[in-house]
């Protein structure tokens, strides 16, 4: 195997391993809010910056199913809003996965979201 295809081979294993490693100690929380419950915040330790090209399809939710219809990403605050097309209720569970697209393909994260709306 030549040279340049095993370099190409390592960048990809690193992808991966850095997507898991990011969620893994940048995320503070996942939380669905009372006031905003169509509205997933993820709130992060550090930079966002991983994700400032992620596009809506990298991101599904399962639990109380339901369609991602938008996600912002506020580098200032460090959070990344992921809204879905109708909103939780008190009841609904929810676990967000983001599978990272190419060319900054990686490992699947699945992170269980925090439900605190109270009616």
């Amino acid at each position: 195997m030549d040279l340049l295809k095993k370099r190409r081979i390592i960048r990809r294993k690193r992808r991966g391993i850095y997507n898991s490693i990011f969620w893994s100690k940048q995320l503070v929380s996942a939380v669905i809010l009372g006031d905003k419950p169509k509205d997933i915040v993820l709130t992060f330790s550090g930079t966002v910056r991983p994700l400032l090209k992620a596009a809506k399809a990298e991101f599904s939710v399962t639990g109380t199913a339901r369609t991602v219809g938008s996600i912002k990403i506020d580098e200032a605050a460090k959070t990344v809003t992921v809204s879905v097309t109708r909103a939780y209720t008190k009841t609904s569970t929810c676990t967000l996965h983001h599978t990272p697209a190419a060319p900054n393909k990686g490992d699947k994260i699945s992170t269980v979201v925090i439900n605190n709306i109270d009616n």
